[in-house]
């Protein structure tokens, strides 16, 4: 009787290690990891948001559960990681809590576009760099296996 409960619990905690390792090496394909440096001359309390772009210019709902919303990542000490999902357009905001009144007097999801990257992970080490001038000027660029364009590009893509 003994034997027998010791050999149903090794085959449970089997199967499950099996399912759980196999669910997670499934996810490693899918996805990669986007290194971000940034390089703000005002640091302060911030936020990189992403958004799925891959059927056009998303909303910028950053509710849990939105459509459009893939999650955030902290910025600490002027660098984020993300793990995202391959082959897909998505779009990088970098949020600062104290210019959202800014943003909405400059007409809201077009500004957010306007400060935005727009980006495709295509495999291997990615890193992104955001650069932040004095007179606040955003400029983003990639290397390795990421592409990088303005997100005002999926307004375009709409156009045509």
């Amino acid at each position: 009787m003994f034997v027998k409960m010791k050999l149903n619990f090794v085959i449970y905690m089997s199967t499950a290690c099996f399912l759980i390792l196999g669910c997670a090496s499934s996810n490693d394909e899918n996805t990669s990891q986007l290194d971000i440096v940034i390089n703000d001359i005002k640091p302060s309390r911030s936020a990189l948001k992403y958004f799925d772009a891959s059927d056009g210019c998303p909303s910028y709902n950053d509710i849990p559960g939105a459509a459009d919303y893939i999650g955030q990542s902290k910025v600490k000490n002027a660098e984020s990681t993300m793990q995202l999902p391959l082959n897909r357009k998505i779009h990088v905001f970098y949020f600062k809590p104290r210019e959202t009144a800014t943003i909405m007097t400059r007409g809201g999801a077009a500004e957010i576009r306007r400060r935005a990257a727009q980006i495709t992970l295509t495999g291997g080490f990615a890193s992104l760099n955001l650069e932040i001038g004095e007179d606040n000027q955003i400029k983003w660029s990639g290397s390795g296996g990421v592409e990088v364009e303005q997100a005002i590009a999926c307004e375009e893509a709409k156009e045509n």
